[in-house]
């Protein structure tokens, strides 16, 4: 009994020592690509018992081993993990392992819209299998919908800044690969333009004709653009004008000026002989006949004076009524004529003047009165006519008003003046 306790107890003495210096000595492959499959060599110090191996806590599936050699076949994986042999129970010290970093092969697709939400497909190897990061830029795509070892679906970022941008996948073992310059965003539509990276219309009074600016064009004077995201500017309409640049909305012309052109920058004046009296005018209007205009710019037109008179439309005078004529009020469109019985001898007049007695008019618009003739007499104002001096009486002289010797003559045939003046004939000139 007491030599078969002394034999065991050198059994496991032996062990124990043998256990204590056992270690890996050397692995092949050091490194390989995450989606794991294929074989791994381990080489050890000491004979193997019962041996398991582990590959960053994963089982390695063993193929073969001998005394001091395994064979297994690599399980999946990311970064850099321990490889653990277990030999009769004892753990030998890890090596590491070190499953190879992300290649990006290829992103459709290359071009993006600059405000972000296109869905992205990265292919390449060595993502892992275990959900890891995807960076545009430096900018999170987001939305993994796929994530397998050569291919990840995500939602891309808006852009930063650029045109052009690299693409980052990161494992969740820590080890990230990159494709630089892969990623085009798109040129900033026109309408817009560019600023950090984000495509902003272009604001009220600007506007961009081209793709891909950083930068909108002010609206010329005689333009405007009253709304953002404006590709061109849009000409002053009729009746109004813009004089500055970078304007969002033109003026009206004022009252007494007009524009009959687009895209203006000033308002023309209403010539002489016209006017206008409202706003935005796109043209003047001719003077009526009785008024006038003789400056320019202006909203209204002026009577003629009493005494003148306009019978033209779009006059900047008046004309003075002529000898014979008069015009009683202002805004004539003509002068009337001197009624028989007066007459006017002066230009531009209010009134025609009663012929005095002694003389008569017998036609309008006569200049002057005509004296009654020797042999007659008139003693009324504003005749058309003189009358004979009765018989008995006489006038030598022309331009009288009444004749000489009449009562004599009315005497001796025993008739009274009152009696023969209804009796009286008219001279005919």
């Amino acid at each position: 009994m007491k030599n078969l306790l002394s034999a065991l107890f050198l059994i496991l003495f032996c062990q124990h020592v043998f256990s204590v210096g056992a270690s890996i000595t050397h692995i092949s492959p050091t490194s390989g690509d995450t989606v794991g499959g294929y074989s791994l060599l381990i080489l050890t110090d000491t004979a193997l018992i019962s041996p398991s191996v582990t590959v960053g806590g994963q089982n390695c599936q063993i193929n073969s081993s001998n005394s001091n050699s395994i064979a297994c076949t690599v399980p999946s994986g990311v970064g850099t993990v321990d490889v653990l042999v277990t030999s009769d129970a004892f753990v030998m010290p890890s090596v590491t392992f070190k499953y190879n970093a992300p290649t990006i092969t290829s992103v459709d697709p290359s071009t993006l819209n600059r405000a972000g939400g296109d869905s992205v497909q990265i292919s390449g190897v060595n993502f892992g299998e275990i959900v890891g990061t995807v960076t545009i830029n430096g900018n999170a795509c987001t939305n993994i919908t796929t994530y397998t070892d050569s291919m990840i679906t995500c939602t891309a970022p808006a852009a930063s800044t650029g045109s052009t941008s690299s693409i980052t996948v990161t494992q969740a073992g820590g080890f990230e690969g990159n494709l630089t310059n892969v990623i085009s965003y798109e040129a900033c539509e026109s309408g817009s333009f560019e600023s950090n990276g984000i495509c902003q219309e272009c604001p009220e009074g600007t506007f961009q004709d081209l793709d891909g600016q950083t930068q909108c064009k002010p609206c010329l004077a005689g333009t405007y653009a009253n709304t953002t995201g404006a590709k061109s500017c849009n000409l002053c309409e009729h009746g109004r004008f813009q004089n500055q640049i970078g304007q969002n909305v033109c003026f009206t012309c004022p009252q007494g000026k007009f524009q009959d052109e687009l895209g203006q920058t000033k308002c023309k004046n209403c010539l002489a002989g016209s006017f206008s009296s409202e706003e935005e005018a796109t043209s003047c209007t001719a003077c009526p006949k009785g008024k006038f205009q003789d400056q320019i710019g202006r909203n209204s037109c002026n009577d003629c004076d009493p005494g003148h008179f306009q019978s033209l439309e779009g006059q900047a005078s008046c004309q003075a009524c002529s000898v014979g004529t008069f015009s009683s009020g202002p805004g004539a469109q003509n002068c009337e004529s001197c009624v028989v019985g007066r007459f006017q001898n002066l230009p531009g007049q209010t009134s025609c003047m009663a012929c005095q007695p002694g003389s008569f008019s017998n036609f309008p618009g006569a200049m002057n009165c005509t004296s009654c003739p020797a042999g007659s007499f008139q003693d009324q104002v504003g005749s058309i006519e003189c009358l004979t001096c009765p018989d008995g009486s006489t006038q030598p002289a022309s331009g009288q008003s009444e004749c000489h010797g009449g009562n004599v003559c009315d005497a001796l045939f025993g008739l009274s003046k009152s009696g023969f003046e209804s009796g009286l004939v008219p001279v005919v000139q």
